[in-house]
């Protein structure tokens, strides 16, 4: 489709209805009930990009605990059949938004609900719109929002101004800001992967847009700020 990348296209497909499934899921299942050693099926690496994937949450098994029993396993014929014994550990359960973002890392996109549904109260107590709520605001209005920055563009043509498109769990926000705007914020647009936007809601020929004159970071609940 060019323009638009794999995951702005299967978050769209999934708005529509369209069922997203993780990668090799029926066939990991079948191999660890014939083989009880299924970790052989691949190298290590391989099957530490599975988990973070989300190809083996059918099993149960929280990421990060699938990830330290993976280091006591054999991955390989060749390595010695050494017993390597792991204490248990009560490991942290991945928030929604940090299982998103490994899925992202290693897919390039995300299959499962979007992050921001999750997020969706705490947001709505921080003021921020939603883009469905956005289309039942008034043009001219002030609205604050935020999502996953998507696609930045900044045509030679435009004089300095710079197209956003930010996604949240139900849609697509489009957002302008104008170059002494775009110059002040170029260091965040940069370097971080989800936004918060304060600016004017504006309507023309029935495409919805915000026109912004603050940009910055999305601070994510937990007291973690957002993956780069």
């Amino acid at each position: 489709m060019g323009f638009w990348s794999p995951a702005v296209l299967v978050g769209d497909a999934k708005r529509h209805g369209v069922r997203g499934r993780e990668p090799e899921h029926d066939s990991l299942h079948a191999r660890r009930r014939g083989d009880p050693d299924w970790a052989r099926t691949g190298s290590r690496a391989v099957i530490e990009r599975l988990i973070l994937a989300g190809a083996l949450d059918g099993f149960g098994v929280p990421c990060r605990t699938l990830l330290w029993e993976l280091g006591g396993l054999r991955t390989s014929a060749g390595e010695l059949d050494l017993a390597v014994p792991l204490p248990p550990l009560d490991l942290a359960t991945l928030t929604p938004w940090e299982l998103r973002r490994q899925e992202e890392q290693v897919l390039g996109l995300s299959v499962g609900d979007h992050a921001f549904g999750a997020l969706r109260s705490w947001l709505a107590r921080q003021g921020l719109a939603s883009s469905r709520a956005l289309r039942r605001v008034a043009d001219g209005s002030r609205v604050a929002t935020a999502g996953v920055l998507v696609v930045r563009q900044s045509p030679p043509t435009a004089k300095g101004h710079v197209f956003l498109t930010l996604e949240d769990e139900h849609g697509l926000i489009d957002v302008i800001l104008r170059s002494r705007v775009a110059e002040r914020v170029r260091a965040i647009l940069e370097g971080s992967a989800v936004l918060r936007v304060v600016g004017m809601l504006q309507r023309a020929d029935g495409v919805q847009s915000i026109l912004a004159w603050h940009v910055e970071p999305l601070w994510i609940p937990g007291g973690a700020t957002q993956p780069d």
